[in-house]
């Protein structure tokens, strides 16, 4: 009795506990760095588009290159935002704050954390940053490039640049043609093996036998 218990809850632990995996949803952290936008107020915002995929899916990790040109710490809040013809338009979600070391002049990749953000399917969205202190100057890495890396699963938007805003928002600008260079991630957990499921459901029958009434 006990070893067939022990067995089931074995069985049982294996189809229902598995290991997290990550899906790389977007990713052109691997283009060439062209450059980049400087931001140096509280009252601007940057963004670049995508065009997600067939299926509707859930980001829960944003991943941004940055530098920082000034002598102390920043502070950056990472979105989403949706497309309102052709510029960035309502928050869709926010990943977090990102904290930008002082005097970090080469470009580094910085990521941002969330319970989950809803992305519908074959939608343009943009992910935005903005600062919130004043200084000089977070510098967010562009690439001219409309490639993505290997295994994205979503798309670079080459009909619209970059763009920038100065009051917070309200409208925007274009900037350059390309992209800012950031990735998107989903966290999954698979589904449970067939093999698992069959023998949890075996030692399951067996165990009934054992105990059915005479």
């Amino acid at each position: 009795m006990k070893t067939h218990v022990k067995l089931l809850g074995a069985a049982l632990a294996l189809c229902i506990t598995s290991a997290a995996r990550s899906a790389t949803l977007f990713s052109n952290l691997g283009t060439t760095d062209t450059g980049g936008l400087g931001m140096t107020d509280t009252d601007m915002v940057f963004a670049t588009d995508f065009l997600t995929s067939g299926s509707a899916t859930v980001a829960t990790s944003a991943t941004v290159a940055l530098g920082n040109f000034d002598s102390a710490d920043h502070h950056v809040v990472v979105e989403i935002l949706s497309n309102s013809t052709g510029s960035p338009g309502t928050l869709v979600g926010t990943f977090g704050t990102l904290t930008v070391p002082a005097s970090q002049s080469a470009t580094a990749n910085y990521t941002a954390a969330s319970a989950g953000i809803s992305l519908s399917a074959n939608t343009k969205y943009w992910i935005a940053i903005r600062m919130l202190e004043p200084g000089f100057f977070v510098n967010w890495s562009e690439t001219g490039s409309q490639a993505t890396d290997a295994g994205s699963l979503f798309a670079t938007v080459p009909t619209t640049q970059v763009k920038d805003s100065d009051d917070g928002g309200a409208t925007y600008d274009d900037s350059s043609a390309g992209n800012f260079r950031f990735a998107l991630s989903s966290t999954a957990v698979p589904e449970p093996g067939s093999a698992a499921i069959a023998v949890s459901a075996s030692l399951l029958s067996l165990l009934r036998r054992r105990h059915r009434p005479a």
